[in-house]
C-alpha cells in the first residue's frame, strides 16, 4: 500500500484528535487515565504508519532490484545474481 499525502494527513489528524481528546476528559475528570489511553492510542497510529512506510519502502527496494536485475540479464547473457 502507498502511502499518500491524504495517509498523511489522516493519521495526523486522529493522532491529534485522540491526544486531544484524552487530555481534554483527564483534565475534567482529574484522572491520568485518559491521557494513558489517549498517547497509547497515538502511538498507536505511529506504530501502524510507520508499518506501512517500512512497507512501502521494502516494495520500492524489491521493484528496484528486480529491475536492476533485468538489466544485467539483458547486458550479460551468462549473468547469475550472487547470493
Amino acid at each position: 500500500m502507498k502511502i499518500t499525502a491524504k495517509h498523511k494527513i489522516i493519521f495526523t489528524i486522529t493522532a491529534f484528535v485522540l491526544t486531544l481528546t484524552g487530555l481534554i476528559i483527564a483534565w475534567s475528570l482529574h484522572t491520568p487515565q485518559w491521557l494513558i489511553l489517549a498517547l497509547f492510542g497515538w502511538l498507536a497510529l505511529l506504530t501502524r504508519y510507520l508499518k506501512y512506510l517500512a512497507d512501502y519502502k521494502a516494495e520500492q527496494i524489491r521493484k528496484k532490484e528486480e529491475e536492476l536485475y533485468w538489466r544485467a540479464r539483458r547486458n550479460c547473457k551468462n549473468y547469475e545474481p550472487k547470493d
